[in-house]
């Protein structure tokens, strides 16, 4: 893969560490499609769906007007509804939630790459 490639990998999945870093993604995403991989702390992020999301990442056109990968755990402070009932349960189950201004579009519970490729293509918006 080449240096490139691999430098816009790295930057796919953007880690949201405070509130204040949240308000200002949601200031700035528009709307496009939020995918969230919402996690415990001592659990982590889901790094067995990374090659979907790579994947989708690489192969959809536009991706990024289309849609941002966000990174969240129970640390950062972040309070949404769709986010808390999660983060306040005692699951560490992986789960994905996407929001498109603010509104829940896709929820999937667990590792499941068909239901996260749905989840994403069903839900991007189109191209501007």
């Amino acid at each position: 893969m080449a240096a490139a490639m691999k430098a816009k990998l790295a930057t796919m999945i953007t880690l949201v560490e405070s509130k204040e870093q949240w308000d200002e993604i949601l200031a700035n995403v528009g709307g496009r499609l939020m995918f969230i991989d919402v996690h415990k702390n001592w659990c982590g992020e889901c790094t067995v769906i990374r090659p979907t999301l790579e994947k989708i990442f690489l192969e959809v056109e536009g991706i990024d007007n289309r849609a941002q990968f966000l990174s969240l755990n129970e640390k950062s402070g972040v309070e949404h509804p769709a986010l808390q009932e999660f983060l306040d349960s005692e699951s560490c189950k992986p789960r994905f939630i996407g929001l498109i201004n603010g509104n829940v579009v896709a929820n999937v519970e667990g590792a499941l790459s068909p239901a996260i490729v749905s989840a994403v293509m069903d839900n991007l918006p189109e191209i501007d």
